[in-house]
């Protein structure tokens, strides 16, 4: 930003500069201040408010007539807001006064600035700049914890011991419960699974007090058992809420990690650093056949830092083919019990896909995997099934420095096929360009999405990636509905610098909603579509 000397003009004193028009006398309303440096302010919290006291020192009365704050040089949204104002409209009488009080809070790290412009009814104009540099703390930042169960209705855990009815809505206490703290959280992270449903339908999970919003977390059939990710906003009271649809159905949610505001205790916390989609792990072909019943596979992987600085992985974990129905729980693969979550439930024959979040260990077992990161998957069911995973990103321990942050919102519908958001009908082997701009502002990186497919002709699965120059559809999977389900998950793509990401469907043609309940943002505020801080993983052997 263009740094200018804070003064006092008028359009008739740039004529005069020009040659065009005289100079006017000395402008009548003087300023305190010509300036004000707020210091260092941590990302997204509010710093110690500074007021500017403007004093009528003319002949006349001065009529005021607006204050503001702008920054002509940038579209960068302002770090500063005016919160007290007794100028704008105010005619002073001479050796009267007037207040604009400044409110900092920075909009990302580095140095920023702007200018609180306040204006007369003849023109003249008053600049004075503002300045403040930003730190980054602990905003956004994730911290993982043990999955812990905080709502199941089937046993009165978190809320009555009853099914969620037709058009019911739960409000359910997160603050305080299952390893979140009780304060300074802006998101929590949910396996949320729907049991028994006794109709077709959809719940929604958004941030408690805020008008529900036209979007959907899970979608199910009469009778279905399933599992999503969710990530949601916490609301007034420390809640969020649970909206079924239609008909009743039991839900559980265990709850998996949390993202901070900027007063959280940031020990331990860690920034996301994504990548380009890809599978890190096909049973199908390697080893070649199915992980048996209450087997276990391992995922470690190496990724040129310090591998014991990656704290959790973020992948689609998808069961093909079971044998039987049964689960998948996703954990670090550390000795000791394995958690008693599921991260996914399946029925013989189906294909079913949930993202995760997932702890990560570091490998002991032998030389090939030793110090990588890994995962470890357990097969619940008493048969075999194929095991995909597929990466899309990385969380650190807050010591690699370049990472991304969430912020999260309520849930926007940015495309629906069926009434022409976004796109229109995707076709079997179709590719669209989709646009994040209803949701991506200057500093946005990655989305947060929930991604429903619904009544496919034809048993298909559907890929998200970014849209960036020189990135090719991945060898991965989103979602793989059979022909004519509607189902959901979560996904995180990356948006290009057009604000932009692509889309592919296999096969038939299917409608698709996309619900964006966050954003991950560049704190340094780079631009959109830069692949972050590098950290392609290197597959190595299984244990």
């Amino acid at each position: 930003m263009t740094k200018l000397r804070a003064a006092i003009v008028s359009t008739a004193v740039l004529l005069a500069v020009l040659g065009s028009a005289p100079a006017p006398a000395a402008a009548a309303v003087v300023p305190d201040v010509t300036s004000i440096d707020f210091g260092t302010g941590t990302l997204g919290q509010a710093g110690s408010p500074r007021t500017v006291t403007m004093t009528a020192d003319g002949p006349l009365p001065s009529q005021m007539d607006q204050a503001s704050i702008t920054d002509p040089g940038s579209d960068v949204p302002l770090s500063f807001s005016i919160s007290a104002d007794t100028c704008s409209g105010t005619t002073l009488a001479v050796g009267g006064t007037c207040t604009v009080t400044i409110l900092p809070r920075a909009a990302a790290t580095g140095a920023q600035g702007a200018y609180l412009l306040l204006t007369e009814v003849g023109g003249e104009e008053t600049w004075i700049e503002l300045t403040l540099t930003g730190v980054a703390g602990v905003t956004g930042t994730y911290r993982q914890i043990t999955p812990t169960r905080i709502l199941d209705t089937r046993f009165g855990i978190g809320a009555p011991k009853a099914p969620i009815g037709p058009g019911g809505t739960l409000g359910l206490p997160v603050l305080g419960r299952g390893g979140v703290p009780g304060d300074s959280v802006s998101a929590v992270v949910l396996n949320v699974t729907v049991t028994g449903p006794t109709s077709a339908g959809f719940v929604t999970v958004f941030p408690h007090g805020v008008i529900r919003p036209y979007a959907s977390s899970l979608n199910f059939p009469a009778g279905w058992t399933g599992a999503n990710s969710v990530t949601v906003g916490i609301g007034t009271d420390g809640k969020v809420d649970f909206f079924n649809s239609a008909g009743s159905t039991g839900v559980i949610a265990d709850v998996m990690g949390y993202y901070l505001t900027a007063t959280g205790d940031g020990a331990g916390a860690g920034e996301f650093f994504p990548t380009v989609p890809q599978r890190v792990l096909d049973t199908r072909s390697e080893p070649g056949y199915r992980l048996g019943g209450q087997e276990s596979i391992y995922v470690p992987l190496s990724f040129g830092v310090d591998n014991r600085r990656i704290k959790a992985f973020a992948v689609t974990i998808t069961a093909v083919s079971p044998l039987a129905a049964g689960y998948l729980t996703a954990w670090s693969g550390a000795n000791g019990p394995i958690p008693g979550t599921s991260t996914l439930n399946f029925t013989t024959g189906t294909t079913v896909a949930n993202m995760a979040i997932v702890p990560t260990s570091i490998c002991l077992f032998h030389g090939g995997c030793i110090d990588k990161a890994m995962i470890g998957i357990y097969n619940g069911s008493a048969k075999g099934v194929h095991v995909l995973v597929d990466l899309v990103g990385v969380y650190d321990d807050g010591t690699l420095g370049g990472g991304l942050r969430f912020q999260p919102q309520t849930p926007t519908r940015i495309v629906d096929t069926r009434v022409g958001i976004g796109s229109g009908p995707f076709g079997p082997g179709f590719t669209r360009t989709l646009s994040a701009s209803p949701v991506a502002i200057y500093n946005t990186v990655a989305l947060a999405a929930n991604v429903t497919a619904i009544v496919p002709s034809a048993a298909t699965f559907l890929t998200l990636w970014p849209a960036l120059d020189g990135v090719g559809r991945p060898g991965v999977s989103n979602l793989n509905p059979a022909a004519g389900q509607t189902v959901a998950n979560a996904a995180v793509v990356q948006i290009g610098p057009t604000e932009e990401f692509k889309v592919f469907n296999q096969a038939g043609l299917i409608d698709i909603a996309i619900d964006v309940v966050g954003t991950f943002f560049d704190p340094s505020a780079g631009q959109q579509g830069s692949l972050r801080r590098s950290l392609a993983p290197v597959r190595v052997d299984r244990p």
